[in-house]
């Protein structure tokens, strides 16, 4: 009897960037680490489609770009709006990769035979944003918030705008099930009309919602 043994899974971690907490965050933020922030923030990409980025997946004329490095495989398209234009357009410093960093110090050949110099703008690696990222985290006190969070922040603020439809294409996610982790953003939606509803209706003299406040203390 297997299923007896089977343990409970644990419940996904999920966490979002308010206002306040992007506005301390991109305050901390490197200069040259600030864009890939920013365009994850505004497109949901994740880390390693953002970094693995080149220019020739952007196509300026038609104003699209394409990842080609998707999880679990294939392409997945996006428009890009006028501020991502901006951004991309300002981030020419390498022939190949759209995001690039400053390096802060010369630094010997590494593995890949690459001499790095200190002022000179290099691609990112697989790991090499995580040391600023924790840095600008801890300056910023969000502490424990992922570079995957600012995907569920893109997603939960594309749900709220224009419904989970739209979060699925932005996103690329082939179900809309897995799109539908934002429900909760449409929740507190209804929520909030339900409430508007009820103070308009308290307002307008209905007398049964007036006695149920009353009778329990809410208003």
């Amino acid at each position: 009897q297997w299923k007896k043994h089977l343990l409970p899974e644990k419940a996904e971690r999920r966490s979002y960037l308010s206002a306040a907490d992007q506005a301390r965050l991109m305050a901390a933020l490197r200069p040259d680490f600030l864009p890939l922030v920013r365009f994850c923030l505004a497109t949901g990409a994740r880390i390693g489609s953002a970094v693995g980025l080149t220019w020739k997946d952007v196509d300026f004329s038609n104003r699209t770009l394409t990842f080609r490095k998707m999880k679990g495989g294939g392409e997945h398209t996006i428009p890009l709006t006028k501020a991502l234009l901006v951004l991309l357009a300002n981030e020419k410093h390498h022939p190949i990769y759209v995001f690039t960093y400053e390096c802060q110090e010369d630094r010997p050949k590494g593995t890949n035979g690459v001499r790095r110099k200190k002022g000179e703008r290099y691609p990112f690696s697989r790991d090499g944003w995580r040391r600023p990222w924790q840095r600008a985290l801890k300056d910023a006190g969000l502490e424990g918030f992922r570079f995957h969070d600012l995907r569920h922040t893109a997603g939960s603020r594309i749900t709220k705008a224009a419904g989970i439809a739209v979060a699925q294409k932005l996103l690329g996610h082939a179900e809309i099930t897995t799109t539908r982790r934002y429900s909760h953003v449409l929740m507190d939606d209804v929520k909030q009309a339900m409430e508007r509803t009820e103070r308009h209706l308290k307002d307008t003299g209905d007398s049964g919602a007036s006695k149920i406040a009353n009778k329990t203390g809410l208003k």
